[in-house]
């Protein structure tokens, strides 16, 4: 059962390599598509990119060849509105606030589109149309064949201008 020999820990404890590559904006991918940042079953997406903030800002002193600390202010103060909306905008996307659900794209199928769409419009309580993306449930469907009855009882207006044409017309 125990031997003395010794044994290799990859054997143990295997090293499973990811089969999704990390993205490039520091937090892991979706398992469908790679340019996606995974959904949480509640439709927040995660995007803390868990980046050093002096990495970022080591990043912005040298795209903006800011050289001293004047400079810096410089900048600060000149940029001050947009940086604290991208720093809102990033605070309240890592909180899952700032990007809705249905501002990100459906990922389940390959049908593109825009996040306004014009709902369907029924003609009546009798009209049996299935648009796309319409869900039938026996709930539903009890309601709705209660409702079509009822609309059944009601008799149509008729004026009795009407009703003298018609007789006249026999």
């Amino acid at each position: 059962m125990f031997s003395n020999s010794p044994v290799n820990i990859n054997c143990g404890c295997p090293f499973i390599k990811e089969t999704i590559p990390p993205s490039s904006l520091g937090y892991n991918t979706n398992n469908k598509y790679s340019k996606f940042p995974p959904l949480m079953s509640d439709g927040r997406s995660i995007v803390a990119s868990w980046q050093p903030e002096s990495i970022i800002n080591a990043e912005l002193i040298e795209t903006n060849k800011i050289k001293s600390n004047w400079e810096y202010r410089q900048y600060l103060q000149k940029n001050a509105k947009q940086i604290m909306e991208y720093n809102f905008h990033e605070s309240a996307n890592d909180t899952g606030y700032y990007k809705r659900p249905i501002d990100v794209p459906s990922i389940q199928s390959n049908i593109v589109n825009g996040p306004h769409k014009v709902p369907y419009m029924f003609t009546s309580g009798l009209d049996n149309t299935k648009p796309f993306g319409y869900a039938s449930s026996d709930l539903k469907q009890m309601y709705l064949s209660r409702e079509q009855l009822e609309s059944r009882k009601v008799s149509p207006a008729i004026t009795q201008d009407k009703l003298l044409g018609k007789m006249s017309q026999k």
